[in-house]
């Protein structure tokens, strides 16, 4: 196994507020945050290589 160090890096975090039944989709839900966590990187979406997300309940299948 190759190690990892060195080879990622956490720049932004974004997340949506705590609700139930907001009547949003769950992409709808990912794109705010993800959106908040170029913000918060002062990125843009051209220059990120890749991503990950975590979640709960049916979110966490289908962010990613």
């Amino acid at each position: 196994m190759v190690p990892l160090t060195d080879k990622y890096c956490v720049v932004g975090i974004g997340q949506t507020a705590f609700m139930t039944h907001s009547g949003r989709s769950t992409l709808s839900l990912v794109c705010e945050a993800m959106k908040k966590a170029l913000d918060d990187a002062g990125l843009r979406a051209a220059d990120v290589d890749g991503i990950t997300s975590f979640g709960h309940g049916d979110c966490a299948g289908a962010a990613g």
